[in-house]
């Protein structure tokens, strides 16, 4: 899919590509050029008996000609490569966000935050580094040693056979140098996160350490990490500073010798004065694109995990394709949700195991059990979000994997055990954006939980930027329902609302809720068993399954429930 995308890219960019590769092909020619004015210049005016000015400036304008135009057109390859690379790295970001939105729901679950952000981020800027600047340098590189070889054979084929030799000995102890020095650059960032973590534990931790008195112990291994990172920078400056020297060293050597074969006494090699001085050019500038080809090797060694890693991305399965459905031809005055034979893993992990229900009506039913029975999953396959391994779940018949994302919200409100607020105004936290949602139903919205007046008293009203400090925490849960039920879904579906609120507060959720059910049919994730009391069906999952379905009546007359019961009471 990457390559897809950068061959998408190339078509639209074309004639910025032709003017890319005539711009490295005069930046390669240019590059050799200089040295074989330099060669004319010397044996055609200093040496020679002929002193015309005219000869002098001619190869003293191209030389500085050559020299300025190769500059010119690297300053132009820098700015196609940015464009370029700008135009890929938009176009891969966009089809990547275009597969995050069809990706199936499991992946939400089996990867973190951080892996997903990682690819968009970094691994889109590596492989940005391959298409554009990576393999161009690289060719271009390539393209100056091959131009500087077949330069020194048209000298001198003896100088060409040594530039031969000579290309391996140094690119050996440049690769081998730049080998030795990513290691420990690898260590000393992997040194880096080590510390970074200690110190960030150290700040989330920084009460216990206190209360325990740990900080002796905090103290010596921040010095222990100290070390290490010390030890990992040395090695990385002790590689850095010797790889240098050596290859100056090896230069001037190779210049030395240079000069004393072409010295006029012995010629050994019948090389003219200008024929030492291209020379020395040629091997001065031999050394930089081998040097540069290391890094960029290394580069694109790197850069190949970030594109792996994308293309597995984008081979993440799909959602199923949806039926051309709309809202009349799903919903009706009474509806239906049908559990049948449900079956959920993950991977190896059953959650939920041959499920049959059939809940109908405006009713409310709840589902309670232990952390980890699979309660949010379940909600989260009748949102259609994840597929589940075997059987369906159905709304009227229709199974909910079929129904359009499009349409979803209205049929299912979701309220949270948190409200997640966005950037924008209060209305725009109530409709997300949805152009279906108008102000007239965020404020009926708004009117069923409560929270009309207070909204309308900003200097704004609906239209006030949201923040955190708008609202308390029971407001916010509020607005969270407010949310849901703005599109008038025909189904509620509440995950642990009252989760995180006081016993005041709760009251006036739970009253808010009272309003906004009506009408509706109510699905609810509880901890609460308390709160079944306004429940038609409670539905008990044990271990992925359902051990029992109970009237609020049953329920508290079972010995399993009873004393949860009267302790939430009592505390209530």
């Amino acid at each position: 899919m990457v390559k897809k995308v950068f061959l998408e890219t190339f078509r639209k960019n074309l004639i910025f590509y032709i003017l890319l590769f005539i711009t490295i092909a005069v930046i390669i020619v240019s590059s050799l050029v200089p040295a074989k004015m330099l060669e004319h210049l010397i044996d055609d005016y200093f040496d020679a008996d002929v002193k015309d000015k005219a000869i002098m400036w001619r190869y003293i304008l191209l030389y500085v000609g050559f020299t300025i135009g190769a500059s010119l057109f690297d300053f132009f390859k820098r700015l196609l490569l940015l464009y370029l690379g700008s135009q890929f790295t938009k176009d891969l970001r966009y089809q990547m966000a275009l597969k995050l939105a069809r990706v199936e729901g499991i992946y939400y679950s089996n990867n973190e935050t951080g892996i997903t952000s990682s690819r968009f981020i970094n691994d889109v800027d590596a492989i940005n580094t391959i298409f554009t600047d990576g393999i161009v340098s690289l060719v271009i590189d390539l393209a100056k040693i091959i131009g500087i070889v077949f330069m020194m054979f048209v000298l001198n084929v003896w100088l060409g056979l040594a530039t031969i030799v000579l290309i391996p000995l140094i690119m050996g102890i440049t690769m081998l140098f730049k080998k030795i020095i990513f290691r420990a650059q690898m260590n000393q960032r992997k040194m880096i996160g080590i510390m970074n973590n200690h110190i960030s534990e150290t700040f989330f931790n920084e009460r216990m350490i206190k209360i325990y008195a740990k900080e002796d112990y905090m103290i010596n291994s921040n010095n222990n990490y100290n070390d290490l990172n010390y030890k990992a920078q040395k090695s990385v400056a002790f590689a850095d500073s010797v790889f240098s020297p050596l290859i100056q060293v090896i230069k001037a050597s190779i210049i030395v010798g240079l000069v004393l074969l072409a010295n006029p006494h012995n010629d050994a090699l019948g090389l003219t004065m200008g024929m030492v001085a291209a020379s020395l050019e040629y091997i001065k500038n031999l050394f930089m694109p081998i040097d540069d080809f290391g890094k960029e090797f290394q580069t694109i060694q790197k850069a190949m995990s970030g594109f792996k890693r994308v293309n597995e991305y984008f081979n993440e399965p799909d959602e199923n394709e949806k039926l051309d459905l709309k809202l009349e031809d799903i919903l009706k005055e009474s509806n239906t949700v049908e559990f049948r034979n449900l079956s959920f893993a993950y991977g190896e992990k059953v959650i939920l195991d041959d499920i049959n229900i059939s809940c109908s009506g405006n009713k409310k039913y709840s589902f309670i059990g232990r952390t980890g029975v699979g309660k949010t999953t379940t909600f989260r396959l009748i949102e259609g979000i994840l597929k589940p391994t075997m059987g369906r779940i159905c709304i009227n018949g229709i199974n909910v994997r079929d129904i359009p994302n499009e349409i979803k919200f209205k049929i299912f409100g979701y309220v949270d055990q948190k409200f997640k607020g966005i950037k924008g105004t209060v209305f725009e936290n109530i409709s997300i954006r949805n152009e279906d949602i108008k102000e007239e139903d965020a404020l009926k919205a708004l009117e069923i939980v409560g929270l009309k007046n207070k909204v309308l008293s900003f200097a704004h009203g609906l239209e006030t930027v949201y923040n955190d400090t708008l609202f308390s925490n029971g407001e916010k849960q509020l607005l969270s329902i407010a949310r849901a039920i703005a599109p008038n879904p025909k189904i509620l579906l509440l995950d642990e609302i009252t989760a995180n609120l006081d016993s005041i507060t709760m009251e006036r959720v739970i009253k808010a809720l009272g309003e906004a059910s009506k009408g509706r049919m109510i699905l609810e994730i509880t901890h609460r068993l308390s709160s079944t009391n306004t429940s038609d069906k409670i539905i008990y999952l044990v271990d992925g399954h359902i051990d029992s379905i109970l009237t609020p009546e049953e329920m508290r007359n079972d010995e399993r429930f009873k004393n949860q019961i009267d302790l939430e009471e009592i505390n209530e």
